[in-house]
């Protein structure tokens, strides 16, 4: 590019010929080196120099190329500004209610009660843990966890916590009749459904109706989306607001795209979209200014049979082979909890701060049998002293936790947050997966 601009005088054809196929090579091919080709092509062809007609016109364009990158990144600036203020929202409404429920929990006099507000904290702690999932979902790092379920009895069981989203003058109903199972993760369904909701809260500032409404129906050849024939689950959520005009629901589930100046994000159609294409479905948005809106997603019927419910009680009643393990996590409070619950349950508990701590420990304790480690720490990281001990110690069992959607082919990894019997059950079967594959 730098030749080029120099030049003053004409070039021969050959010379332009050669300067066009560098054009076209170049990283840079487009509107920048659109008049370079053309003072080249008018510099060999009749003479006239070629920097001459070119320089100028090229300054403009690369000036023009500058401020639009710099517009670029000002707007992603502006979205992840959107983004943090977003979440920071829905964390705080979250921690808001956490904190009292747990005050609640601590000043009952009724065990029923204390009982009650204890369940209700644990289940906002599931919501909350629904913000990352959708983070990482929409970012591609948090595996799906499909599961067979039924949409109807989803809905039903988050009805309760839906009606404390939305305003006392919007009224919610559901009439839920699709009766058939599908295939997918469980909280992302959940997320899916959150948003319509949330979104169709918000198009009603004043006021007004909302309908959760599931159906099976047999799809034919002209199914939406190219989904294959068969029988859906249809759950759509309609409200009476103001609806899309049609260049907003053409964009709707674009990433980062929101019309809540305050609070949107932008995430929450993109990432409800993606889990129903992820779980070989789809959302369409029925809506017109003025008319309300329906939102409705598509999912296939599954013929498999569902999963067992299992007691946590009675799964953490089953006794375990009792272990000496190592707990590494650089965040105090949560490593000194994770080791009560452990010892709660029978298992003797070492501490390390970080891999490097855990080397040490490790070095001095020759009773411990099993590793439990957080992937990110300093000093050293939980996958780099997995993989330190799979050349220096391969008889010891290791588990990897992680709350940025971390896998991995050699240990079994436990996202966070997680439930006690998960990682119970994790620990009874690490020594045998952790052979498995160290012999892989």
């Amino acid at each position: 590019m730098g030749a080029a601009i120099a030049m003053t005088g004409p070039e021969s054809p050959d010379s332009a010929r050669e300067r066009l196929q560098q054009a076209f090579t170049s990283e840079h091919f487009g509107l920048l080196t659109y008049h370079v080709l053309v003072g080249a092509l008018v510099g060999g062809l009749v003479g006239v120099p070629a920097g001459l007609l070119a320089t100028r016109q090229l300054e403009a364009e690369r000036e023009r190329f500058d401020l639009e990158r710099n517009l670029a990144r000002a707007q992603r600036l502006e979205s992840v500004g959107r983004l943090a203020t977003g979440v920071a929202h829905d964390f705080n409404n979250l921690l808001s209610a956490l904190k009292l429920n747990l005050y609640l929990t601590g000043v009952a006099k009724d065990p029923t009660k204390a009982k009650a507000y204890a369940t209700e904290a644990q289940h906002v702690v599931d919501r909350a843990a629904s913000l990352p999932r959708q983070l990482l979902a929409f970012a591609r790092r948090r595996p799906a966890e499909p599961e067979v379920v039924s949409p109807d009895a989803l809905a039903r069981d988050l009805q309760k916590m839906l009606g404390r989203l939305i305003e006392d003058d919007i009224n919610l109903t559901a009439d839920l009749a699709a009766e058939a199972n599908v295939l997918i993760d469980p909280g992302a369904f959940e997320q899916v459904l959150v948003n319509f909701v949330v979104n169709a809260r918000d198009a009603m500032p004043d006021g007004g109706a909302i309908t959760m409404r599931s159906r099976t129906l047999l799809m034919g050849a002209d199914a939406p989306d190219g989904l294959p024939p068969g029988h859906y689950v249809s759950l759509s959520v309609t409200d009476t607001g103001s609806g899309m005009p049609p260049e907003v629901a053409a964009r709707a589930f674009e990433p980062f795209f929101t019309t809540k100046e305050d609070s949107g994000t932008g995430l929450g159609l993109a990432t409800s979209y993606g889990i129903a294409r992820q779980a070989g479905g789809t959302i369409q948005i029925i809506s017109a200014a003025g008319q309300g809106t329906t939102m409705d997603l598509l999912l296939p019927v599954t013929k498999q049979p569902p999963a067992q419910p299992v007691d946590a009680v009675a799964a953490q009643a089953v006794a375990r082979t009792q272990r000496h393990i190592l707990v590494a996590d650089d965040l105090p409070g949560l490593r000194d909890i994770v080791a009560d619950v452990l010892r709660t349950h029978g298992h003797t508990v070492s501490l390390a701060s970080d891999g490097q701590e855990a080397l040490e420990v490790l070095a001095k304790e020759s009773h411990i049998d099993l590793v439990f480690a957080d992937v990110r720490m300093p000093r050293l990281s939980g996958d780099a002293l997995a993989a330190r001990l799979a050349t220096d110690r391969p008889d010891l069992a290791v588990i990897l936790t992680t709350a940025r959607g971390y896998e991995s082919d050699r240990w079994p990894v436990i996202a966070k947050p997680y439930e006690v019997r998960d990682l119970l059950a994790a620990i009874d079967d690490a020594p045998q997966r952790n052979g498995h594959h160290d012999g892989a």
